[in-house]
């Protein structure tokens, strides 16, 4: 899947079913250059102890990871990667402006152009960890995000914290929404590989 079709994706577009016009195209590749320009992307993470295990809750070191469904992807895991992505302030402002000149259509487009760089901001980062994990004798669990399945969205603020998001320019609301909103989170278990 290319980066256009991943943000044709992200404004709604699915295959066989609609077709985004071919203008509407031209202007998604002219946004996505925009996009580009203005996202600062940055990223970071830590490493966190798991402590205890339950079949609902993970105990980490400073906080804990409620929900049956986590506790299923981690429970091979000994140690946990917070990490936490962002494409910065700026571009949240620029969406912004756009709306306030009423270009919706172009706000509409960069919205989604924000979230295919944040997302793959986010698959960079894996990426990196999965790389430098491998060589240590570690496996990766899947990559799991706060408001996934029944892991709730209150844990934002402390995956935020811990992973070093805070210092990225990443803050939480008091309702669990990531500032800026093109941020993301995530959690993945490191499960040590069994020897033959």
């Amino acid at each position: 899947e290319t980066e256009l079709d991943e943000i044709r994706g992200y404004l709604g577009e699915k295959k066989g079913v609609t077709q985004i016009t071919s203008d509407i195209v031209s202007r998604i590749e002219f946004m996505s250059n925009i996009g580009k320009e203005i996202a600062i992307t940055m990223g970071a993470y830590a490493i966190s102890k798991i402590v205890s295990k339950s079949n609902d809750k993970i105990e980490l070191e400073f906080f804990s990871l409620p929900g049956k469904r986590i506790s299923k992807v981690l429970k091979e895991s000994e140690w946990v990667v917070l990490l936490s992505t962002t494409i910065g302030e700026k571009f949240e402002n620029s969406i912004e402006e756009l709306e306030h000149k009423n270009a919706f259509k172009d706000a509409l487009i960069l919205d989604a152009v924000g979230s295919a760089i944040v997302d793959d901001a986010m698959d960079f980062l894996n990426n990196l960890i999965r790389q430098e994990f491998l060589r240590k004798g570690f496996s990766l669990t899947m990559r799991y995000s706060p408001g996934y399945g029944d892991l709730p969205l209150f844990i934002q603020k402390d995956v935020v914290k811990y992973s070093g998001g805070d210092k990225i320019g990443i803050s939480v609301t008091k309702s669990h929404m990531l500032i800026p909103r093109k941020s993301v989170t995530a959690i993945i278990g490191l499960n040590r590989r069994r020897s033959a």
